[in-house]
C-alpha cells in the first residue's frame, strides 16, 4: 500500500514585512503521509463501507453545489437548472456552463428594482448613447 502525502497551510495570525515593504500574512504546512488504499474495494477493507459512503456523498455533494453555483453565475435560471444538471455523475468534470442570452436577460431584469429594468429596457433600445 502506498501512502499520499497530503499538505495543509493555515494562517498563523502572524504577519511579516515583504520585499516590497508590505506586511503579509504568515502561513505554515504540514504534511501527512497517508494510506487511502488502492482503490474502492482496498479502502472499504481498510476503512470500512459506511466511512467511505459518507466522503463519497460529502464530496459529491460539493462537486454538484459547484455545478449549481456555476450554472446560476452563469445567468441560467433557477427554474432551468436542474433540468441542465439532470446528467449529472458524480466524479465525471461537467462541462462549462453556457448562457441562453434571451435567459440570462430575463432573469436580470426580473432580478432589477424598478430603476435597473428601466435602465436595462433604455440600454436595449439603444437609449442614452
Amino acid at each position: 500500500m502506498s501512502k499520499t502525502p497530503v499538505e495543509a497551510k493555515w494562517n498563523t495570525g502572524r504577519t511579516e514585512t515583504n520585499k516590497e515593504g508590505e506586511e503579509v500574512a504568515v502561513y505554515e504546512s504540514a504534511v501527512i503521509d497517508f494510506d487511502f488504499g488502492e482503490n474502492l474495494a482496498d479502502a472499504v477493507a481498510q476503512y470500512g463501507e459506511e466511512p467511505v459512503f459518507t466522503l463519497y456523498v460529502a464530496n459529491a455533494r460539493v462537486q454538484l453545489q459547484g455545478a449549481i453555483r456555476a450554472q446560476g453565475e452563469a445567468g441560467v435560471a433557477a427554474s432551468e437548472i436542474a433540468s441542465r444538471l439532470a446528467a449529472y455523475k458524480p466524479g465525471i468534470r461537467m462541462g462549462r456552463a453556457t448562457v441562453d442570452p434571451v435567459s440570462a436577460l430575463k432573469t436580470q431584469y426580473a432580478n432589477a428594482d424598478e430603476q435597473g429594468k428601466a435602465d436595462l429596457l433604455a440600454e436595449i433600445m439603444g437609449e442614452g448613447d
